[in-house]
């Protein structure tokens, strides 16, 4: 995981601990030339989180060995390992066959993961963002129209459009396969077309039944890791403010310092 180019900007994520010591954050801060009370937020959280930028990989990779020495869970990233190579497979069905699992997409096409490789399984909410149009009618006075009626009053209605931002949870699920080339499969409640595949435990409530999915995916892949950070209110960590791109670069940490343990 901390192979890279010298020439590539480097990164430093750390795991955050459940216990943060004074003397802990002492010896971070020393380590990243930080004050105590800035260590104390980046290393706060639940989940792997970015928190050191270098202008070449070696420097990021010798501040995560100083971590580590001072008692982290440190990785030194580069921006390749952070980028996806390939889109996120959007799964609109899922069947499960002996040995498979066979996701298909929107336009039919298919992504098989055999069921001995799925090396780890996230389960969270993420949160969708849509712009929603409403229409208001207004009613304003008139002058130049009640000049011409002869002083009559006259009004006009008309319509005025009006955009927001709606912001939605969207539980969802993400599944691995132990390759970094690999693109990993999306699952979530609002995209998935039907969960006739759980039979008669299927449920009226959606949320629901991608639960008892990821029970049912743990449960056929039993040697895949399981992390389910994401699902705990505000876990995820926002670097962009777009939220798709954030919630994706959340799930690759986990990814990444899971491999990096195996």
């Amino acid at each position: 995981m901390n192979a890279s180019p010298a020439s590539d900007i480097g990164h430093v994520a750390v795991e955050p601990p459940p216990d943060l010591s004074p003397e802990l954050i002492a010896r971070a801060a020393a380590v990243l030339d930080r004050a105590p009370c800035d260590i104390r937020l980046l290393l706060a959280g639940r989940v792997p989180k970015l928190i050191a930028h270098f202008d070449n990989f070696a420097r990021a990779d010798a501040a995560a060995g100083n971590l580590r020495a001072a008692g982290l869970t440190a990785l030194a990233l580069s921006d390749a390992s952070l980028r996806l190579e390939q889109p996120v497979f959007m799964a609109r069905e899922i069947d499960f066959t002996a040995g498979e699992l066979v996701f298909t997409g929107d336009a039919g096409q298919r992504r098989v993961m055999e069921k001995g490789q799925v090396f780890l399984i996230v389960e969270g909410i993420g949160r969708r963002a849509e712009r929603v149009e409403t229409a208001v009618q207004k009613t304003r006075f008139s002058p130049g129209a009640t000049l011409l009626a002869g002083g009559i009053p006259i009004w006009r209605t008309r319509t005025e459009t009006s955009s927001s931002e709606s912001v939605t949870a969207e539980p969802f699920i993400r599944l691995y396969e132990a390759s970094l080339r690999a693109p990993p499969v999306a699952v979530s409640r609002d995209t998935l077309k039907s969960f006739a595949f759980l039979g008669g435990g299927i449920s009226g409530s959606s949320t629901v039944n991608l639960r008892k999915t990821a029970d049912l995916l743990r449960s056929v892949c039993p040697q895949a890791g399981y992390d389910n950070r994401l699902s705990k209110p505000a876990a995820a960590v926002s670097y962009t403010g777009r939220l798709q791109e954030d919630l994706e670069l959340n799930c690759r940490l986990i990814f990444l310092f899971r491999a990096a343990q195996s």
